[in-house]
C-alpha cells in the first residue's frame, strides 16, 4: 500500500501534526525517518495513508502546526 510521509523538524512537531490529522479523521503514525528522507535535517515525520494526502494538505495548510514536504513512498517506512 502506498504511504505518504510528512516531515517534521523534531519529535514535538510531529505529534502535534499528528494531533491535528486525527481530530479530522485521518489515520496517523510519528515514524523516525530513514536517512534518504532526511537531506533537511528532518529526522521525524507522520506517515498517512496517500489517499488522505491532499485533505492532509488542506488540514495541515489551516493549522497553526508547522510541517516539512509531503513524500510519496512504495510502502510504510519500517
Amino acid at each position: 500500500m502506498k504511504r505518504c510521509l510528512i516531515t517534521a523538524v523534531t519529535n514535538t512537531a510531529a505529534m502535534k501534526i499528528k494531533y491535528v490529522l486525527e481530530r479530522n479523521q485521518i489515520s496517523a503514525e510519528v515514524v523516525r525517518l530513514p536517512a534518504r528522507y532526511t537531506a533537511a535535517g528532518c529526522s521525524f515525520g507522520v506517515e498517512i495513508p496517500c489517499a488522505d494526502e491532499f485533505k492532509a494538505y488542506k488540514v495541515l495548510s489551516v493549522s497553526d502546526v508547522s510541517y516539512g514536504k509531503f513524500i510519496r513512498t512504495d510502502s510504510g517506512v519500517r
